[in-house]
């Protein structure tokens, strides 16, 4: 049967990554993290090294921190279903 829905609320969040460097954030994703695990695992030396060199690439110019660790700014949405 399906459901009701009597509302919808939707926010916005941010959640701010932290990392010490680029390149902790490659390694914690690369042994942490499904997909990049996965595709780490799957790849070549070489493609594994261009992968990295694009993350760190991606990484610091997207680096808000000031201190000279990374800080990944993120934002989000919560989404809030209630049921009648």
């Amino acid at each position: 049967m399906p459901l009701s829905i009597h509302t919808v609320e939707l926010i916005e969040g941010q959640f701010n990554f932290r990392y010490r460097v680029a390149t902790h954030f490659i390694e914690v994703s690369r042994t942490c993290h499904g997909p990049v695990r996965k595709a780490s695992l799957h790849l070549d030396e070489a493609a594994r090294t261009d992968l990295n060199r694009d993350m760190t690439v991606l990484m610091e110019g997207s680096n808000a921190g000031t201190n000279g660790t990374l800080l990944i700014p993120s934002i989000y949405a919560e989404v809030i279903v209630t049921t009648a």
